[in-house]
């Protein structure tokens, strides 16, 4: 397989991404890759058992198990708010465990459940995270016994840095030597692992003043083993030791065939490292070096894949970061060994001074422009094209068409033609965002609160960031519970907003929206039936949100009003004090959206709704099983897809 180990690890990458979506998808591509492999080379009997056996290893890592029953548990990995322990064969997640450490083994009390969370478009979704890693269930410590402490290296240096006083520099030891991200510093470059990478090649750069090449890389490698032996073998730690032990082991093969050879077997030894930027970003420095036959300067090729990772991972771009990306490589590297070498005695000045000027940089990085965007599959296809163009070609064309790429960018929302009608996935609760063409104009309508996390701000916010709005028009509150307007205050600190509706008095007509407010003199029983009623009407969408209002207001609705309503979103979250019989029967929306938390105490949406709505053939999504739904619409087409993948049109250019 000499001069072809590049193209079968893409191949093994791209199998993954298939397998993904579907297993008939991945089979049919793998019969394509097979005969474009075939009409290059000469098919190789390894390169087939290869394809086979990563086939075999995601049908493996996607089944279901069963749910686990024993709640005796050892603890393998902890993370922020949580923990990964291993019971009856399999990996399960635990929450509620304080003080847990490295190989305990503990005894909770609690319920195993499926992993659940909230699923919105573009954003990172933790069950699909875990399924990779073949972790389905999870469980809520009520309370825990501890059976069993652990021992060995790695559990006693964690309890050394656990019982340190500082704060600030226990959450610095946790982030880097453990992963545990108590704040938010530098997160794109410790997730990429690019500073261990840059240690590594420092570490061997010494190493070479006393010792030949091949020593050096293996004392290097052996000294980067240590490391993950005595805090964790994280997935860039991981990456990298594949990656050095493969050049070592095939040092006489040349640079392309042996990071083909490094690609597979990261792919086939741990699968979920297809979808990590720990090992994603790494393999694009390392393609663009390969493949910079113009000679390109570092910095420049390095912006060419900066810019898409954080687009394409973050929805988000901060250009002075970008600059300043190559000087965070070499703080945090030695950040990374001041940590190492300070665990098992007291803190040094260097490691303070290091961690003081992470600080500055941190600061420094914040008071760029962030510029937001959602990067769609041509955007991604032009990049690719202009980056391979600019590198393999003397031409500076390509070079022009990257920089207008990056200036559309975020501005993208002037040019999109459809609107948007997006129930967000914000658990038991309501938030819906309305978005209209060519970035006319944005209106929110409900936004919830939680009592246990900061929804608008980790949410919402940057949904509406990555749409490419920093302000919305107006606000609609429909009534005061917290489940629709608790989020108001920490909205307005995330967000600018033009105009606030928070009651029927000043429901008037918004200029330039198509927004209609009804039943503006009707009084109910109740502040659930006195909900803002907001009708919207463009030229192929009609759409009536309910808020929390009953049967007596859907009566009303229907003797004052004649409506066409393509789409409903119903009331009361599926309760069955709204949605009466005779409004769906009358209304007959092509499509009803109801906002639902998953295993809510109220058992929303009602049984009795569902099978109204069924009985009217009436398509339901409901947030707790479809995720987020987006319906998108322009003057000739609509149609809807939401977050779990249900697609429909409810307009076609044909009508």
């Amino acid at each position: 397989m000499k001069n072809s180990w590049l193209l079968c690890g893409w191949c093994c990458l791209l199998l993954l991404w298939a397998h993904w979506i579907s297993i008939w998808f991945s089979l049919a591509l793998m019969l394509g890759l097979l005969w474009y492999y075939r009409s290059h080379y000469r098919i190789h009997p390894l390169f087939v058992l290869l394809l086979l056996l990563l086939q075999g290893r995601m049908l493996l890592l996607l089944r279901e198990p069963e749910m686990p029953t024993d709640t005796v548990l050892q603890i393998r990995e902890i993370k922020a708010g949580y923990a990964i322990a291993h019971t009856q064969g399999q990996d399960v997640m635990v929450y509620g465990l304080k003080h847990a450490n490295f190989n305990d083994i503990v005894q909770v009390k609690g319920t195993y459940a499926p992993v659940t969370s909230l699923h919105n478009f573009h954003r990172f979704y933790f069950p699909d995270w875990l399924k990779r890693r073949g972790i389905r269930y999870q469980i809520q410590a009520q309370c825990y016994q501890l059976l069993q402490e652990g021992s060995g290296v790695r559990h006693t240096l964690y309890a050394h840095v656990q019982g340190i006083a500082d704060r600030k520099q226990r959450s610095w030891l946790n982030m880097l030597l453990y992963g545990i991200h108590e704040e938010d510093v530098s997160y794109f470059l410790t997730s990429s692992g690019l500073h261990i990478a840059t240690l590594a090649a420092c570490l061997q750069k010494l190493l070479l003043m006393i010792c030949s090449q091949a020593n050096a890389s293996v004392i290097a490698l052996l000294l980067l083993g240590l490391c993950g032996h005595v805090t964790v073998f994280s997935s860039s730690l991981i990456r990298i030791l594949l990656f050095r032990l493969v050049t070592l082991c095939c040092h006489s093969r040349n640079p392309q065939d042996r990071l083909g050879i490094s690609m597979a077997a990261v792919l086939l030894l741990f699968p979920y490292m297809a979808w990590e930027l720990a090992f994603l970003m790494p393999l694009g420095f390392r393609m663009l070096a390969l493949f910079n036959v113009r000679k390109r300067s570092r910095r420049l090729t390095g912006l060419l894949l900066l810019i898409p990772m954080q687009f394409l991972f973050f929805q988000s771009c901060n250009p002075l970061q970008l600059l300043l990306f190559p000087v965070f490589r070499y703080v945090y590297a030695f950040l990374y060994a001041g940590c190492l070498l300070s665990v098992p005695c007291s803190f040094g000045a260097l490691f303070v001074f290091t961690t003081r000027l992470a600080d500055l940089l941190d600061a420094l990085q914040q008071c760029g422009i962030t510029l937001y965007y959602t990067p769609q599959l041509l955007w991604l296809f032009l990049w690719g094209k202009g980056a391979v163009c600019y590198i393999s070609y003397a031409q500076k064309k390509p070079l022009a068409v990257l920089c207008l790429l990056f200036l559309y960018a975020p501005f993208s929302s002037w040019f999109d033609p459809f609107g948007e009608v997006l129930m967000i996935d914000v658990g038991q609760g309501d938030c819906t965002l309305i978005t209209l063409p060519f970035h006319q104009g944005a209106v929110m309508i409900d936004i919830m609160g939680s009592r246990y996390r900061n929804i608008p701000k980790e949410v919402v916010v940057p949904i509406v960031k990555a749409k490419g709005y920093q302000r919305l028009d107006a606000l609609i509150l429909t009534h005061d519970d917290f489940d629709h307007s608790g989020g108001k205050e920490e909205l307005l600190k995330e967000l600018n907003v033009t105009r606030i509706i928070d009651h029927k008095d000043k429901a008037e007509p918004i200029k330039g929206l198509p927004l209609m407010f009804l039943l503006r003199d009707y009084k109910g029983k109740d502040s659930n039936d006195n909900s803002i009623v907001t009708y919207m009407q463009t030229d192929r969408l009609k759409a009536l949100f309910m808020g929390d209002a009953g049967t007596e207001a859907e009566a009303a609705l229907l003797q004052r009003y004649d409506l066409a309503v393509d789409v409903l979103k119903v009331g009361h979250h599926g309760s069955d004090t709204s949605s009466s019989l005779s409004f769906l029967h009358e209304l007959q929306p092509q499509l009803a959206l109801v906002s639902a938390g998953r295993n809510n105490r109220y058992h929303h949406p009602s049984t009795t709704i569902m099978q109204r709505l069924r009985q009217e053939n009436i398509p339901a999504l409901v947030s707790a099983r479809d995720g987020a739904v987006s319906i998108r619409f322009s003057r000739y087409f609509s149609y809807y897809v939401s977050a779990e993948g249900a697609t429909g049109i409810l307009h076609g250019l044909w009508e």
